[in-house]
């Protein structure tokens, strides 16, 4: 029997919740899909906390009702707000040479995990960005080697467990129990950034609606990640505000503006309200020129916490943007000028769900079942240890 798992995605926006089955060859084949807007959250909490336990209730159920079957666990997507990276080095002496086990590479991890001063936040991943064997020879997997002194530089990879703890209570009030907590902004760099690209190093950028992230990569690892609170939402408010129009014109002007774009003092935007019959017209140029000045300062911040980083980012090293503003015409021609290196869109290749803003719950699904895949190795390592004792 496939492996199947049900994962929930809970962004600025909206929750997605997936159900997929790990495929025959590689990739996986989706059961059940489900979104639902809600109100969000903020640096306080949930906005409006019953909303959201309808919200997680509704979208298991319909998931499940697509998928034809029940999963009681769930694994759940920490979005990037409430994800933090920690980057240590972790050293491991024997005494005398000896082959490297998989029980040894588990206690290198477990040395580096002294989080005093973050007890706010447990560990989600432990990622190695490399090993190194006797202090000079650097690998990234080193079982079996002989080795006196096993060392990595390990990328840990933390979650809020406020956040855990409140999803895995509403989970729990609807007869489900959480599985796992995964970070998204991982595991959709793992899904969606080809790995010979992460080897050299590769930025993510996930611009959602109340807030942008921007996390380094080397390997299956994070460098460096940070969220600042300004996204779409932003874009849409500025429209409104400047423009004395409601949020839902000012998104159509946003949906239907092409960033970067030359327009003359003639062109115009013209525009329907939901349930209004007449046309009403916006200079081109005027609202360019509000999105322009957001997106800019957009740009600012990414480019600043680039620089915080202290990560090495030569120009060849890549950006992959992601997000439901990431989806807006032009954004990324624009941002590619202003920030002076390579900028690709992640597109998922999904039928259903092929837009950057569905990228991160595809990526919280593919790396549950990952991890079940794993978790089922290990298990069968353990009973062939015990049949060779």
């Amino acid at each position: 029997m496939r492996q199947t798992a049900a994962a929930i995605e809970i962004g600025t926006s909206k929750v997605v919740c997936m159900i997929a089955e790990k495929g025959v060859y590689d990739g996986f084949n989706l059961l059940g899909i489900s979104v639902n807007e809600y109100a969000g959250y903020n640096r306080s909490g949930w906005l409006e906390p019953r909303e959201l336990k309808y919200t997680i209730s509704s979208v298991l159920r319909e998931a499940e009702k697509q998928a034809g079957r029940r999963l009681r666990r769930v694994h759940v997507g920490v979005p990037g707000d409430f994800t933090q990276v920690v980057l240590k080095k972790a050293s491991l002496s024997f005494g005398k040479a000896r082959r490297i086990t998989q029980d040894d590479v588990e206690l290198l991890f477990k040395r580096g995990e002294n989080f005093s001063a973050m007890r706010d936040y447990s560990v989600a991943h432990r990622c190695p960005i490399h090993f190194m064997i006797n202090g000079e020879r650097k690998t990234m997997d080193p079982l079996n080697m002989m080795a006196s002194e096993l060392s990595a530089m390990v990328s840990y990879v933390l979650v809020n467990k406020g956040f855990v703890r409140s999803v895995g209570a509403l989970l729990e009030s609807e007869g489900y129990l959480l599985d796992s907590a995964i970070a998204s902004p991982l595991a959709q760099a793992l899904a969606f950034i080809p790995a010979e690209m992460r080897d050299r190093t590769a930025i993510l950028v996930d611009i959602g609606d109340r807030s942008t992230s921007v996390s380094v990569l080397k390997g299956d690892g994070m460098l460096y990640h940070n969220s600042v609170r300004i996204g779409g939402l932003h874009i849409t408010r500025d429209l409104a505000m400047l423009l004395h129009v409601d949020d839902e014109v000012a998104d159509q002007l946003k949906r239907r503006a092409v960033y970067g774009l030359s327009v003359s003092r003639d062109d115009v935007y013209e525009i329907m309200p939901k349930g209004s019959s007449r046309v009403q017209s916006f200079s081109a140029m005027k609202v360019q020129d509000i999105i322009n000045a957001r997106v800019d300062e957009i740009c600012d911040i990414i480019k600043r916490e680039l620089d915080k980083s202290g990560c090495i980012l030569p120009e060849y090293v890549e950006i992959w943007l992601t997000g439901g503003t990431s989806g807006m015409r032009g954004i990324r021609e624009f941002m590619q000028k202003r920030l002076n290196r390579g900028v690709s869109l992640i597109q998922p290749k999904s039928t259903r769900l092929n837009k950057p803003e569905y990228s991160s719950a595809l990526g919280v699904i593919d790396l549950a079942l990952d991890n079940i895949t794993q978790e089922e190795v290990s298990l069968l390592e353990q009973i062939k240890q015990i049949f060779k004792k």
